[in-house]
């Protein structure tokens, strides 16, 4: 089973095995303005619903099935928010502002360092560093500490990717900004 599905006419079908759910739809930047879509069941329990020609775009979206608010369990490309969601993108004809650029491209690093302000507790940081932070040419862009919460650590580095999104806009100005 495939979820989601990119068909080269920017239709866009998403799937979701729930062979005991009624009912089920999707809603998101997917369906913009229009209400939650209904998803068909077939034999196998396999609920479908097929949405476009879409616009080339990056599109958030979340399965409701029973009342809750479930991601595509068929894709790792989520959306890090308050919530997060599933996303898929619809290629267009040309290079779209997110993809990449034959530009130089910094570093995400995560380090260790001992926390004097936590008694020497041992924490990570991520770090970004911009292209020739090794040769000494630039300084560090940004950093913060990662989530404290057990299995979440890695929740600043899902944010900092927003970052390649300015690399890829040639933003030239250095970002200072702390995140607790």
């Amino acid at each position: 089973m495939v979820s989601p599905e990119v068909h080269p006419d920017r239709m866009v079908t998403l799937r979701i095995l729930a062979p005991l759910a009624k009912p089920v739809t999707v809603s998101g930047e997917i369906t913009g303005t229009k209400p939650p879509a209904a998803l068909t069941a077939d034999a196998s329990g396999v609920s479908s619903v097929t949405l476009g020609p879409l616009e080339p775009e990056i599109y958030s979206y979340g399965f409701n099935v029973d009342g809750m608010t479930v991601n595509d369990q068929r894709t790792s490309y989520v959306k890090p928010s308050s919530s997060y969601t599933s996303q898929v993108e619809v290629p267009g004809d040309g290079p779209q502002f997110y993809d990449a650029r034959p530009v130089p491209h910094g570093d995400l690093r995560i380090v260790t360092y001992e926390a004097k302000t936590l008694d020497g507790r041992t924490r990570r940081m991520c770090v970004y560093t911009p292209p020739d932070y090794d040769a000494g040419k630039a300084a560090p862009a940004a950093g913060g500490r990662a989530n404290a919460a057990v299995g979440q650590d890695d929740a600043f580095t899902k944010e900092l990717l927003c970052l390649q999104q300015l690399q890829r806009r040639h933003v030239d100005s250095i970002l200072n900004f702390e995140r607790f």
